[in-house]
């Protein structure tokens, strides 16, 4: 298996360890601050959010940026959930939105 890790170093970092080895599989900037949302993965995807607000889904083979969406203003300091089906994110000023995860 793989773990995703999110730091909050630069402009917001998505890491994919190997589960067993601890070898670094990726690194991928999303270009915004990640404060404390951690990520989420379904269907291929890796999602993560960021302080600015802006939302973004890394392809979960090699880290590569699908889309990013921004949902701000608010800052995205929660953790995405997944039910497998959709994505779930909300921001600080109350907005909740839900994406495919695909």
């Amino acid at each position: 298996g793989t773990i995703y890790n999110a730091s909050l170093t630069g402009l917001g970092f998505v890491y994919a360890f190997d589960a067993v080895t601890g070898k670094q599989k990726w690194v991928s900037p999303t270009g915004s601050v990640i404060y404390d949302s951690s990520c989420a993965a379904a269907n291929g995807t890796v999602f993560v959010g960021s302080v600015s607000g802006v939302f973004s889904a890394l392809r979960q083979s090699d880290g590569g940026l699908l889309w990013q969406y921004q949902l701000g203003p608010g800052h995205l300091l929660a953790s995405p959930v997944t039910d497998g089906a959709r994505v779930y994110i909300a921001n600080m000023d109350g907005t909740v939105a839900a994406f495919r995860a695909k």
